[in-house]
């Protein structure tokens, strides 16, 4: 009997331990009452719930940014979530998953809201809000008791260490806009910071929402050693224990280095495309040339021509062969000029001289047709290795047409 008293007071005791963890968890929010609200039951609601509830449902999202949107104007709903750089995925999606929850309770039936919690950030709204700094509304929050001695020598590192920060973070890419970094103030002290935009921001956007954000710290928090500063588009925290994980460093400019080799392996897609064309065209063209010399030299040459022709002379269309021969010889002296062509066609008295087997000029060098056909299966596999050894020896070449 005894136990079982206990029961309703172990109870109670996990109950208020849950209760003031949620709390802990939940720093701010939000209810923006200027965007409105919206009914029970109304399509807004649907579409705020259908995206909430799938928030985090794309697993392949390992960088820690959300944004969607979902419905039609005016009913369209925008959702952004953003966890602190440094958390594993898994940390990240649980944190978005509790504030999903959470939020729409705080906030009933309002179109707009915005929660920030120890390991992300939260807010939705009827607007767009991709790819725009938003100033309101913001947060701060101090560690009651975390006063530092020497504000002056505590500020100067402090604010010699946070633009740093706010450069590295503000080069990130599309999925990631975060740094964090440490500075020594004394031998006994250390001041920790990290800073974070959405990567939704263009860099110079980013620099100014974080800009904006250190402005503040003179007016909420000048002797304060830790502090925490929230807004929609950026934050900034920092404090004199060490409270981020390390993250591999990014070199500089390996975003626009991803573009590069984009670009890079699309060109490459290109040219070998165009390559492999231009050689199937010329091994077509070169097998209707070979198949006419074929026929020409077994005296067969009518065979080739269209059924459709089966009216006109004879004599016209074996002259015309002929003259299309000769006008493809291999030495360029032996082909007729223009003039003389014009002669041939309108003149059955001219004696034409007896073609040789048609020619082709492949990469400077010239080929019968036949020995054209024999390297197919080496140029194509010569012209594919030659493009991808320029690339991989980030070597610039220029094509210049014959």
């Amino acid at each position: 009997m005894a136990i079982v008293s206990f029961m309703p007071l172990i109870f109670l005791c996990f109950l208020v331990n849950l209760v003031t963890h949620a709390a802990a968890e939940r720093q701010y929010q939000n209810c923006v009452t200027e965007r409105g609200n919206f009914t029970a039951n109304a399509t807004y609601m649907a579409n705020l719930d259908a995206l909430l509830d799938n928030l985090t449902a794309n697993t392949q999202i390992d960088y820690g940014f959300y944004n969607l949107s979902y419905g039609q104007n005016p009913e369209k709903v925008s959702v952004i979530g953003l966890c602190r750089g440094d958390l594993n995925p898994d940390v990240c999606r649980s944190c978005l998953n509790n504030s999903r929850v959470f939020l729409p309770q705080f906030c009933p039936n309002y179109k707009e809201a915005i929660a920030f919690y120890e390991n992300c950030m939260l807010r939705y709204s009827n607007r767009s809000i991709f790819g725009v700094v938003e100033d309101t509304p913001w947060y701060y929050y101090w560690w009651p008791g975390n006063n530092v001695t020497n504000v002056d020598q505590y500020n100067q590192v402090l604010f010699k260490l946070l633009p740093e920060l706010q450069s590295k973070a503000a080069s990130g890419d599309n999925r990631l806009k975060y740094a964090a970094g440490s500075a020594t103030v004394t031998d006994s002290l250390r001041i920790y910071a990290l800073v974070q935009c959405t990567p939704d921001l263009s860099e110079q956007l980013c620099i100014d929402c974080l800009g904006v954000a250190f402005s503040e710290i003179s007016s909420c928090c000048n002797s304060v050693a830790g502090v925490t500063i929230g807004r929609p588009s950026c934050n900034v925290r920092y404090g004199t224990n060490p409270f981020y994980e390390a993250i591999p460093d990014t070199p500089k400019g390996n975003s626009k280095l991803r573009t590069v080799i984009a670009i890079v392996a699309s060109v490459v897609a290109f040219i070998i495309v165009i390559v492999l064309v231009f050689i199937y065209l010329r091994v077509k063209m070169a097998r209707k040339y070979i198949e006419v010399w074929r026929k020409w030299n077994e005296g067969t040459a009518l065979d080739i021509v269209d059924s459709t022709l089966s009216g006109a002379s004879t004599n016209e269309i074996m002259r015309c062969i002929h003259i299309g021969l000769l006008c493809v010889q291999k030495d360029v002296a032996n082909r007729p000029t223009m003039a003389s062509v014009m002669l041939m066609l309108n003149s059955n008295s001219a004696t034409l001289p007896k073609p040789s087997e048609p020619a082709f000029v492949l990469q400077g060098r010239t080929f019968t047709g036949t020995q054209l056909l024999e390297r197919n299966s080496g140029l194509v596999e010569t012209a594919i290795n030659n493009v991808q050894a320029s690339v991989n020896e980030a070597s610039n070449t220029e094509l210049y047409p014959r």
